[in-house]
């Protein structure tokens, strides 16, 4: 089997081909090195998302907390006197006037300041 001679458009054939097969390498290399890109990122992400969603069940378990300390604050608040109550007592107050009241203990001393005269 006898193997032709190389002529001009068969080299010039030969140079394109391995042009083509160089660039396919080239392709092929550079399709890799994308993919490994796109896995890393992807990895990356995936573990922000992680921390992401972490950190959202942290709040949401303080959110909840906050809002039973509210509520037992409320719960607290409605126990308060209201302002219409205040007044009352303060009328109370002001019509009793325990300041004019008087002691056992004084009673007895002016009892005996009375008997000593």
């Amino acid at each position: 089997m006898d193997v032709p001679k190389p002529t001009k458009s068969n080299a010039s054939v030969m140079r394109r081909i391995n042009l083509i097969e160089d660039r396919i390498d080239s392709l092929r290399d550079h399709i890799n090195l994308i993919e490994n890109n796109s896995l890393e990122k992807s990895k990356e992400l995936n573990k922000e998302i992680r921390e992401l969603n972490e950190k959202i069940r942290e709040l949401k378990s303080s959110l909840l907390t906050i809002e039973e300390s509210m509520s037992q604050m409320i719960e607290k608040f409605e126990q308060f006197a209201t302002k219409e109550q205040f007044k009352i007592l303060e009328r109370y107050l002001y019509f009793l006037n325990p300041l004019d009241y008087v002691t056992k203990k004084e009673v007895k001393n002016l009892i005996n300041e009375i008997l000593e005269e």
